[in-house]
């Protein structure tokens, strides 16, 4: 028995034995073999296509080998760029085997406490595998590891210099600029030779997140970027404490380069959404996108806003942003960001179907939705009289109307058709001001992050920030029978071998308000006898069919919204000036109705 109970183990040691060494023998033929040059120097990356839902081609990503940009060597660029980037993405560069192995363990034990992989410790040798091979789109552990050996393989075949020029010629800096030149350009309008410290910071500290750090969109966040990065540079001792203190304070001046691209922030909409969902380097692996959007009902759209806006010319109105759904599919069909992408003067390049705004009285219908499932009903009679509230802080609050007068005695029907401001927040005092929060939360008005107390009763006259694609959406629900989607903007998405990789989902909803509600909702706002008082006969809300509008204008005008919607459409438009100074908090409370 001992005999046997011995020859087992010698038989497993040997076996484990052989397995080590077979494993050795494969990994030094991976090492040694695999052919990997040509991969790297002769990539040619397959574009991505975004499409409208006919098929119409709306942008086609292009990359450095394809003629987008041209090629630089190390030799071409600023030192401080180099330096921006070593700090910024991997400081051990020049000193790893293509794999970080403390990044690594830091990285593991992170995503051991997540439950999932949120970080990946990747070197910029392994950034380089991500973009010229594409693995690790799922980070899965498996596509982890093929990513690593792929980097080690790298680094045994190219020098560092040599795979530091590929991943600064190949790597996505955002707004559609792929490579260290092409962004250079996109984004200061300049030679990347001439970058100086503070622009290198900033574009070195792009590549984890280009969306997020867009100066066009997000330029706070930007800013904060590339003074992380200029503090990393100042702790590895790059720069002195004189060149960090220059740098830091330095104002970018920020230039965007005309493209050939159609409904050009959709598509950045969706290049946001792609990465998302797949990561950022997945974006430029040859995918086929067919989205919502219809671009011929886009083209309309543009030159209707851009006929009205410049018919607005004298009222301090110059810009306008557009959005419209489908209720049946919660599909986005159109998306206008704003009435010229291209025009710095009115802060084009902002989406502002993105933008926190705030929605005036448009807020109101979810008000009165909740008063509904209380008990009241259109016939409920309300006083429209001077009133006095008091804050959570005791100080006082007095709503006035649009229009400084007073109604009377008026219907909850009327009070809702002509939007005076005095019955509305009597009718929040009803329902209690977190139940509409939670409510509007519901409806997808995530960006109304406060506490109640914070909005207090003036939330049902605007005094908080939605974005219109939110406040559409919610408005969806009400053309929908109470049931809240989440809008949709792309239909599918192909690999570049024709393997479906999304695909939209039917999704039916989850009931937020009662059909009947909205159904009396629907029947007050499309009433256009009851908002004579206000509107007139034939006003602009009147069209030759049915169709539920509601306003919100903010003081000064600079937020003026139209929310309308039919059993086929939801349209939300807002009207404004980007630039106008924020009223004080409870400037809704005092707004005027258009």
């Amino acid at each position: 028995m001992k005999f046997i109970k011995k020859l087992a183990k010698k038989r497993w040691a040997l076996i484990a034995l052989y397995s080590g060494a077979t494993a050795i023998f494969i990994f030094l033929l991976f090492m040694n073999f695999y052919p990997i040059r040509g991969l790297f120097e002769n990539s040619i990356f397959p574009s991505t296509k975004i499409y409208d839902r006919n098929g119409i081609l709306l942008y086609e990503t292009l990359h450095p080998a394809q003629g987008k940009t041209t090629a630089v060597s190390l030799d071409e660029l600023p030192t401080h760029l180099i330096q921006a980037t070593l700090s910024a993405e991997d400081i051990s560069f020049y000193r790893n085997s293509g794999v970080d192995v403390v990044a690594v363990v830091r990285a593991f034990i992170l995503n051991l406490k997540e439950g999932r992989i949120v970080s990946g410790g990747s070197t910029i040798t392994q950034q380089l595998v991500r973009n010229v091979i594409g693995v690790n789109k799922k980070r899965t552990i498996v596509q982890k590891i093929k990513e690593s050996f792929l980097a080690l393989r790298v680094t045994k075949v190219f020098t560092k210099n040599e795979v530091l020029t590929m991943y600064l010629n190949k790597i996505y800096y955002g707004n559609l600029n792929y490579g260290i030149s092409a962004a250079s350009q996109g984004y200061f309008g300049k030679n990347v030779a001439d970058l100086d410290l503070a622009e290198s910071a900033f574009l070195a500290g792009l590549p984890q997140a280009p969306n997020h750090y867009d100066p066009f969109e997000n330029r706070e966040e930007a800013v904060k970027r590339k003074n992380y990065v200029l503090s990393l540079m100042h702790k590895h001792g790059f720069i002195s404490q004189m060149q960090f203190e220059s740098a830091i304070n330095e104002n970018l001046v920020f230039e965007r380069n005309v493209l050939t691209i159609r409904a050009p922030h959709f598509v950045n909409f969706i290049i946001e959404q792609l990465e998302d969902r797949f990561g950022e380097s997945f974006v430029s692996q040859g995918l086929e996108v067919k989205t919502t959007i219809d671009y011929y009902l886009h083209e309309k759209v543009e030159k209707i806003a851009a006929k009205n806006i410049a018919l607005l010319a004298g009222r301090n109105v110059t810009n306008a942003s557009v959005v419209i759904l489908d209720p049946l599919s919660a599909e986005i069909i159109g998306m206008l960001g704003s009435v010229d992408y291209f025009n710095t003067d009115i802060d084009g390049a902002v989406n502002v179907a993105l933008a926190k705004r705030q929605p005036g009285s448009a807020m109101k219908p979810i008000t009165y939705a909740l008063a509904f499932e209380k008990g009241w009903h259109g016939a409920t009679l309300l006083v429209d009289e001077p009133v006095r509230f008091f804050t959570a802080d005791k100080t006082p609050y007095l709503p006035k109307n649009y229009d400084f007068e007073y109604h009377g005695v008026v219907t909850v029907r009327e009070s809702l058709a002509n939007s005076y401001n005095i019955p509305a927040v009597k009718t929040i005092n009803f329902t209690g001001v977190e139940p509409v929060l939670n409510r509007a939360h519901l409806l997808g008005l995530t960006t109304l992050d406060q506490p109640a107390d914070h909005y207090g009763l003036a939330l049902t006259l605007g005094d908080g920030e939605v974005r219109l694609l939110d406040l559409a959406s919610a408005y969806m629900a009400f053309a929908y029978q109470g049931r809240y989607r989440e809008p949709q903007a792309i239909l599918e998405i192909k690999s570049s071998d024709g393997e479906v990789l999304y695909e939209k989902p039917n999704d039916v909803g989850t009931r937020v308000i009662s059909p009947e509600i909205t159904f009396l909702i629907s029947d007050i706002l499309s009433d256009n006898e009851a908002r004579l008082s206000q509107f007139g006969l034939n006003n602009v809300l009147q069209l030759d069919h049915p169709v539920a509008a509601k306003t919100g204008t903010t003081r000064n005008f600079r937020d003026n919204w139209t929310l309308g919607y039919t059993p086929d459409f939801v349209v939300g438009v807002w009207v404004g000036n980007s630039y106008l100074e924020r009223c004080d908090e409870r400037d809704s409370s005092h707004g005027a109705e258009t």
